[in-house]
């Protein structure tokens, strides 16, 4: 086998990258004790030096990050890592003052910006006109900036930079900033909003009248994240979403949503309540949905009891029960269990995809193992019965236990082999996983 120092230039350069890619930005903090990978990179060797010096990639993800300090010392550090980043695209992220300091030297590579994250406090607005026209490749913008500060002028002329800005897909900054600043609407797939006092920012007592009138102008949205609780206000409509992800307060605002076009809705189980009135305003035609469960209490599973028979269009269901205090013994497995008698009844006669997955964070003992196994036997034979049109279903069981793994395989092998093959019988494909864990490692995996 070769020596890495005698691997062409080329390969070395592509492992670099490689072994960089956990790690998402060139960190430059004042003060810091920390050296980016990409500079332990250059002291290694000459060979190692010049093939990262040479390596643009190693050099376009960046972060000036000024805790205390004066953010010039960062500048020739940055005028260094545009350089080496070639023609590269740039993702930048500015914390804190920095942004003033270095926007001299950030606007003249703003042809090359992919990603601008401004996380910053007292940035002068003024200082964005120079970018009007000259970002052409800019897809994602982040400012978090306070909206009090500038004068409605530095605002319009924000809106001019953004008026021709063809790339921009994804926009994230607080409320405030809708009421002055024109972004292109029609054009960004990803839209979160931070609507609650924070980071400096003043509450918002109009937002959902100003969102009412901006989210329907998206009309290329598929996510969608309003961070914090809803104030009074109008409905906010969209005509085109498609798919609803999970977001910290996503309770809070679908009793406020109404997209029609939704297909695709995942949610934490303690939704569930208002999903109900959700898709009735809606009027959408779910065919996916998603729950996250970390709890079951027996208000959320009578919710769940109503939601289903409601999802006339309902053909695919993943539920995951996963939490890090859930500790897999006999009495919480077979709580679970209340979940899924819907599955007996309630079932939409569409349903073709049933997927299950139950992950526990403490170390069962060996009965733990036994009575979540029986669990999802139990369940197999509730949701893949004669009487449901399920074609195909994954369940899979991950538990932590130290003890003896032969034991776990003679609990598990055969049984699962068994569902798997009267699920055949119903004419279902199932693929049952049962997983032992240890110290958060799998080290052994049945079927």
């Amino acid at each position: 086998m070769a020596k890495i120092n005698d691997l062409p230039l080329e390969l070395l350069q592509y492992i670099f990258v490689l072994s960089c890619n956990n790690i998402p930005w060139v960190t430059y903090e004042i003060p810091s004790r920390k050296v980016p990978t990409q500079h332990k990179l250059l002291s290694v060797c000459r060979h190692w030096h010049d093939a990262a010096t040479t390596t643009s990639n190693l050099w376009s993800y960046i972060i000036v990050n000024f805790i205390k300090g004066d953010p010039s010392h960062a500048d020739g550090l940055l005028s260094l890592a545009l350089k080496r980043s070639g023609n590269a695209p740039l993702d930048i992220s500015i914390s804190a003052t920095g942004w003033n300091k270095l926007a001299k030297t950030l606007i003249p590579t703003s042809r090359r910006w992919r990603r601008l994250s401004l996380l910053t406090k007292g940035c002068k607005i003024n200082s964005l006109a120079n970018l009007q026209d000259r970002i052409p490749n800019l897809m994602f913008f982040d400012w978090m900036e306070p909206a009090n500060i500038g004068s409605a002028r530095d605002f319009r002329m924000l809106s001019k930079v953004f008026r021709n800005s063809p790339s921009l897909k994804q926009l994230r900054c607080n409320a405030g900033l809708h009421l002055v600043v024109s972004f292109p609407w029609s054009q960004l797939t990803h839209l979160t909003v931070f609507c609650f006092p924070g980071f400096g920012l003043a509450p918002f007592p109009r937002i959902r009248e100003i969102l009412a009138q901006v989210v329907p102008e998206c009309i290329s949205l598929e996510y969608i994240d309003l961070d914090g609780e809803s104030s009074p206000g109008s409905i906010i409509h969209n005509a085109n979403l498609k798919k609803l992800l999970p977001c910290r307060y996503q309770k809070h605002w679908l009793p406020y949503y109404k997209f029609p076009s939704l297909r695709k809705l995942d949610i934490d189980f303690g939704t569930i309540p208002r999903c109900e009135d959700f898709v009735q305003r809606s009027g959408c035609s779910l065919t996916t949905l998603t729950i996250r469960i970390s709890k079951w209490p027996a208000a959320l599973i009578s919710s769940l009891y109503d939601l289903l028979p409601t999802l006339s269009s309902l053909e695919c269901l993943t539920m995951d029960v996963t939490h890090p205090s859930l500790r897999l013994t006999g009495p919480v497995c077979w709580g679970m269990l209340d979940m899924f008698r819907p599955f007996t009844s309630a079932v939409p006669p569409t349903l073709r995809e049933f997927h299950l997955r139950i992950e526990g964070h403490y170390r069962p003992c060996a009965e733990g193992c036994r009575d979540v196994l029986q669990v999802g036997m139990s369940v197999a034979g509730k949701v893949l019965g004669p009487r449901n049109s399920i074609q195909r279903a994954t369940i899979m069981i991950l538990a932590f236990y130290n003890g003896n793994a032969r034991l776990v395989d003679r609990l598990t092998l055969d049984t699962a082999e068994m569902v798997e093959d009267n699920a055949r019988e119903q004419g279902v494909d199932l693929r049952f996983t049962f997983g032992v864990m240890r110290e958060n490692v799998m080290y052994r995996k049945i079927l």
